[in-house]
């Protein structure tokens, strides 16, 4: 069974209503984490979205599993699975769920995709550095990347809508568990903590995300016993790539 309900006093919102502290509302927990690791974070090149990237490495398989044993023992204990479309996070994810013994599998959704990195997609990362140092610098200040790429902003927007729309799903006072990519995460702990997060986003690593039924997010601990880490070459913090 779940455990009681998180609880948030306050407007849908997280405010105060203007006649008075609103009932309490319940929130839904996310445990937001990273997918296993991929012949591409290996080899240190840029993944984004692109669709023909490959799954896991036999490594990025075992990192899922330890995922899915830790989050089986956590609390609270997920009791959906949500993922990107992507083939590294939607992989991952399976084997999270079958950890969980979620029958239906994870529930794949595009918006929980890794930031569009238009023409650097694809590239090793000391490649596009040296060849497209314009773009390559947009992927790190937060700009849009040439060839349709995402902005920073326009990430995080997209990130709170997707979120909000697990959260929905999931219902209030439930846990579920969302896999994705490193820019994804450090973008949805940004809008959770109101400031920017730095560091890397390792290969399976997780964290507490809550979401109010207004869909406002707040941040929760970070990290779960004996999973993360591997090769994160290519997460960059906010920047995205993983």
């Amino acid at each position: 069974p779940l455990p009681p309900p998180l609880l948030m006093a306050g407007a849908p919102d997280g405010g105060v209503s203007a006649r008075g502290p609103a009932p309490t509302l319940p929130l839904t927990a996310l445990w937001l984490c990273r997918h296993g690791e991929t012949p591409w974070n290996a080899e240190g090149r840029l993944q984004g979205q692109c669709e023909a990237a490959p799954g896991l490495t036999e490594a990025g398989r075992r990192q899922a599993a330890s995922l899915g044993a830790a989050l089986a023992g956590a609390a609270p204990r997920p009791a959906a699975v949500f993922s990107s479309d992507l083939v590294r996070a939607a992989e991952t994810a399976t084997i999270v769920a079958m950890a969980l013994g979620v029958a239906d599998g994870p529930v794949l959704m595009p918006g929980l995709r890794e930031r569009d990195l238009g023409i650097l997609t694809g590239l090793p990362r000391a490649r596009a550095a040296a060849t497209l140092p314009t773009a390559y610098a947009a992927l790190a200040s937060g700009a849009a990347i040439e060839g349709g790429g995402e902005s920073a902003a326009g990430l995080a927007a997209r990130v709170r809508v997707a979120l909000a729309a697990v959260a929905e799903a999931a219902g209030p006072g439930a846990c579920a568990v969302v896999v994705s990519h490193g820019g994804t995460i450090a973008a949805a702990r940004g809008l959770a903590s109101g400031r920017g997060v730095k560091g890397r986003v390792g290969n399976c690593e997780g964290g507490l995300i809550f979401v109010s039924a207004g869909g406002r997010l707040t941040v929760g601990p970070r990290g779960l016993p004996g999973v993360g880490g591997g090769c994160d070459a290519d997460a960059a913090g906010g920047a995205g790539g993983g």
